[in-house]
């Protein structure tokens, strides 16, 4: 496992589009602007992730099992506990405006350092991240695990990935009882990696929405035609 801090920097354009992807009034640029320079002196992206040439791990013992030859990369990443202690005081303040736009910024700068994430992978490896994906909370195939006594990677859950880098160091990100991550301001995903660009969808803030079960969003993106 390797960790990794990203420098994920938002522009004025950047934040313009922010506040219109989320509905804010133009009027809430300032706002934003100074809400995310807090953000900015409080909290880093950190990003602990793996890399492994095999398809299937076992679950027990965490030992790769050399069953093909794709490669793969896990990753848990997060903004740490700093933003949800920001976001705890300015609700007790009754600053609602102040919770929601943190909860934006932080989906924002994470969204944004998935780009910044694909630059080290392609720098390490020589390869590009195919399609990020969004595992399921709770773990996928039980029936199969009891057989065979490892999973797939295409078939790993969040609860999985979380483990797995725990079990190699990782103290920063875990997961409660409901399998909500803490801190709050945390991602978890993984992706095969190409030797290319070609067929390779790049447009990760897209395919965020795509991967989310949640389709009523009311800030969901639309994939361009």
């Amino acid at each position: 496992m390797k960790q990794i801090v990203l420098n994920c920097q938002l522009s004025d354009h950047a934040l313009e589009n922010m506040i219109r992807r989320y509905h804010f009034n133009d009027t809430d640029f300032l706002l934003s602007k100074k809400i995310y320079q807090r953000i900015r002196s409080l909290s880093e992206v950190k990003a602990f992730y793996k890399i492994t040439t095999d398809i299937e791990m076992d679950i027990e013992t965490d030992v790769e099992i050399n069953v093909g030859h794709d490669k793969s990369v896990i990753c848990v990443m997060t903004l740490g506990n700093a933003l949800d202690k920001l976001q705890d005081e300015y609700h007790a303040l009754g600053k609602e405006l102040e919770v929601y736009l943190i909860e934006c910024l932080a989906m924002f700068i994470l969204e944004q350092s998935y780009t910044e994430f694909e630059h080290v992978i392609s720098q390490e490896t020589g390869l590009c991240l195919k399609q990020i994906k969004f595992p399921d909370i709770e773990e996928k195939g039980k029936d199969y695990h009891l057989r065979r006594g490892h999973c797939k990677t295409q078939e790993i859950s969040m609860i999985e990935i979380v483990d797995q880098l725990s079990r190699q160091g990782m103290t920063d990100v875990i997961y409660n009882q409901a399998g909500v991550l803490i801190p709050k301001k945390s991602v978890v995903f993984y992706s095969t990696l190409g030797e290319s660009h070609k067929d390779i969808k790049t447009d990760h803030s897209a395919n965020i929405c795509e991967q989310c079960s949640n389709k009523e969003c009311t800030n969901r993106k639309k994939r361009k035609k």
